[in-house]
């Protein structure tokens, strides 16, 4: 059995290769163009055989990347696996649905204090005596009610099972709404967990193009010292070819042979060294190198790109910890309003917290409810203290991605100097080489006139060591080159 295709799960770079969906099989033909997708990100993740294989087939340095390309090679470097999502939609269903629990547990105090007080032995309320067995509405501020004993109840046993199934039912969907409060929270679990590695990958970045620079300084020092030796030797160059033709011209006009044969001997020898250009050779690779760095920049970019898309993700997770806990804290207290109904917690407060005892219904319901309040505000605790990892996270992370940004406009600016200073460097040599060649063509084109003179001056006195100025200009010397 061979080695699977390789599935695409975005269209190749390379158009017309492969668009999502496609399965292309590996082999010599397609291997480059297939590493080039692998390394963007527009495949699935290769199994063990597939890679391996692939490896064996891939030649590194005969893959061409656009800039383009570099950038998705770049953002690839960066997992954004759900860094698109926004999870504000289920936080403010949740939290409409805690303010509506917290509405329902006023309108249910509000019920409470419109129930009756029953007074169950003879007492005084400001001075009137009251006989046991009386009742009246608690609009009378219980402090008021000289009394030995109260018994507070809700105006009927039907008002108690629709206040508390009013509380229940908010409590069940408070729950239910804490679990989605932000469906994106194990995406940004996910990318807080691999945070660390991010930065680690952002900073990588960094270090490369801090490093780059650096190299950039040296090599545009050594280049400039390069190409101004390199310029004075193929003038002098020049300039000794040119005599040497001169005098070979005067020999072959002599017709002697072996003279003419001595100089083109040397002729040859200063031609084939000049193939030899070890100067030459060093100033190609210097100029290699700004290709290398270029693609490292653009990476870079692509790097940052994705790492700003997660960071700004993780950075959700500042607003919504504090909107968790406003709903944590709101929905506690809707959990504690309901079990201390129950349980008569607060019999001080007695207008606020029916006494559900005569209604056994009514008094499970409202526990069922402040069981479900209880769960919802742990559920928002959690997440409040997930959303705060991923907060922080995010704001570290969006720190790297701000140095790496600088870097890469640093960079971006001291690459295109430094190519431009290669440019004018390169420009001067071809401009000094050429005026020097000039020079040598204009003095053996004379050279020759004076060896073939015209039929009415049969008798030419030629001179056997002519020597060609370098430059057709002796009063203006070329300027000296500057890298």
């Amino acid at each position: 059995m061979g080695v699977k295709p390789v599935e695409y799960v975005k269209d190749s770079s390379t158009q017309g290769f492969a668009v999502a969906g496609d399965e292309k099989p590996i082999n010599q033909t397609t291997a480059n163009t297939i590493q080039k997708d692998v390394n963007q990100g527009n495949t699935k993740d290769l199994d063990n055989a597939q890679d391996k294989y692939l490896s064996s087939l891939v030649d590194e340095d005969t893959i061409d990347y656009t800039a383009d390309e570099q950038k998705n090679v770049g953002r690839n470097q960066v997992k954004t696996k759900g860094a698109d999502k926004i999870g504000a939609g289920s936080s403010i269903a949740s939290s409409a649905t805690t303010a509506g629990a917290v509405a329902g547990a006023a309108v249910a105090g509000a019920i409470v204090q419109a129930s009756t007080v029953t007074v169950t032995q003879t007492g005084t309320i400001g001075g009137t005596t009251i006989a046991a067995g009386t009742s009246f509405a608690t609009q009378v501020p219980a402090q008021q009610v000289q009394i030995t004993t109260t018994k507070t109840q809700a105006a009927d046993g039907f008002t108690q099972l629709l206040m508390a199934g009013i509380l229940l039912a908010a409590g069940i969907a408070s729950s239910v709404l804490a679990f989605t409060f932000d469906p994106t929270l194990k995406d940004k679990k996910s990318q807080t967990d691999a945070a660390e590695e991010t930065n680690s990958t952002l900073q990588a970045y960094y270090d490369t193009l801090s490093a780059d620079m650096d190299e950039m300084v040296n090599e545009s020092e050594r280049y400039k010292e390069l190409l101004d030796g390199k310029t004075q030797s193929d003038v002098d160059t020049i300039t000794e070819l040119g005599a040497l033709q001169a005098e070979l011209n005067v020999y072959l006009s002599q017709g002697d042979t072996e003279k003419a044969a001595e100089i083109q001997a040397k002729i040859d020898e200063i031609k084939n060294g000049a193939k030899d250009d070890p100067a030459g050779a060093e100033l190609g690779e210097i100029k290699e190198g700004l290709e290398t760095y270029t693609g490292n920049y653009n990476e870079a970019i692509g790097v940052a790109e994705s790492g700003t898309t997660v960071a700004d993700f993780l950075k959700q997770g500042n607003a919504l910890k504090i909107v968790a806990m406003v709903n944590s804290t709101l929905l506690g207290l809707c959990s504690l309003y309901c079990i201390g109904a129950v349980i008569g917690m607060f019999p001080k407060l007695a207008p606020f917290f029916p006494d559900l005892s005569g209604n056994i219904p009514a008094k499970v319901m409202m526990g069922a409810a402040g069981a479900a309040f209880a769960v919802a505000a742990t559920k928002m605790s959690f997440s409040a203290a997930q959303e705060g990892k991923a907060g922080d996270a995010g704001n570290q992370m969006a720190e790297y991605v701000a140095s790496l940004n600088e870097n890469i406009e640093a960079q971006g600016g001291f690459t295109e100097e430094v190519t431009a200073g290669y440019a004018e460097g390169d420009a001067q040599y071809t401009q000094v080489t050429q005026k020097t060649q000039e020079g040598v063509d204009k003095a053996l084109k004379n050279q020759q006139s004076r060896l073939n003179p015209p039929e009415n001056n049969p008798n030419p006195t030629p001179n056997p060591n002519p020597t060609p100025s370098p430059n057709p200009n002796p009063e203006s010397e070329p300027e000296e080159p500057a890298a």
